[in-house]
């Protein structure tokens, strides 16, 4: 269904290690793991949500060697999509944003896309 919604928009912090590459054509590439915990609301009640998520940054979107790190906090917009191998789902990163520990924009360091 073309057109159809997938947006994600998920803070977390990066998990593990930061894996860059390229695709065959030559565009870079990014991978990592996103770790997210928060308490939402469901039915009126709140309810602890803690998940990992795979994120997968390709183009103008990956950020450059040393930008990401074990630990930093992100804000990664972007869509769901089916993983390459094993199945699951990965983000598709369109936007990656440093955040400060208190989840503020522009943490120091790293590269933040417009």
């Amino acid at each position: 269904m073309a057109g159809a919604a997938n947006r994600v928009l998920l803070d977390g912090e990066v998990r593990g290690a930061v894996r860059h590459g390229a695709t065959p054509a030559g565009l870079p590439v990014v991978r990592f793991e996103l770790g997210h915990h928060s308490t939402q609301t469901e039915a009126g009640a709140p309810m602890r949500v803690a998940c990992r998520v795979p994120v997968v940054a390709c183009g103008e979107a990956a950020p450059g060697e040393g930008a990401l790190a074990a630990g930093d906090h992100v804000r990664v917009e972007g869509f769901l999509a089916a993983a390459a191998r094993g199945g699951g789902l990965v983000i598709r990163a369109r936007r990656i944003e440093r955040l400060d520990r208190e989840g503020r924009h522009g943490g120091a360091g790293g590269r933040e896309e417009d």
